[in-house]
């Protein structure tokens, strides 16, 4: 088998008839001058015809149980399954769009007195440090009232 003339691939295409008129001739011609193509040739032709002679062996019987199961399962409505992942990722989606859609409407700037009032209440907060102190304060005045 020359490599330049013909390789098994084109042998294949020349037995299914899948080779322009040229590239057929020119193989056909080829085949006629070399033994060793025409061997090969003859061997896919060989295997080729065996498999597309074969017909499959099924019974009337299970052509008629195979046609009974088509039709049934064509009319038994089918039953579509969500994957477990999805309902909670449904539900994820759902609660960012409404955090986000409603995230305007939630936040409301802190009106300037407040600030102020919170700032003083800040300051004065070192009083509460003091706060034993001023227990025992009042304690003391207590006692200094009563004698």
């Amino acid at each position: 088998m020359n490599r330049d003339d013909c390789r098994e691939p084109e042998l294949i295409d020349l037995y299914y008839g899948d080779l322009d008129p040229g590239e057929r001739e020119r193989l056909e011609g080829h085949l006629q001058d070399c033994a060793e193509c025409r061997e090969k040739f003859a061997e896919i032709r060989g295997l080729l015809d065996g498999i597309l002679l074969t017909d499959p062996d099924i019974s009337s019987a299970d052509v008629a149980r195979f046609s009974a199961d088509v039709a049934r399962r064509a009319k038994k409505p089918t039953k579509f399954k969500f994957p477990a992942w999805a309902p909670p990722l449904a539900g994820a989606v759902v609660l960012a769009v409404l955090i986000v859609s409603r995230w305007p409407d939630n936040v409301k700037p802190v009106p300037l007195s407040r600030l102020a009032t919170d700032r003083e209440v800040l300051d004065n907060m070192e009083f509460l440090r003091d706060l034993p102190l001023l227990e025992n304060l009042d304690w003391l005045r207590e006692l200094e009232e009563s004698g």
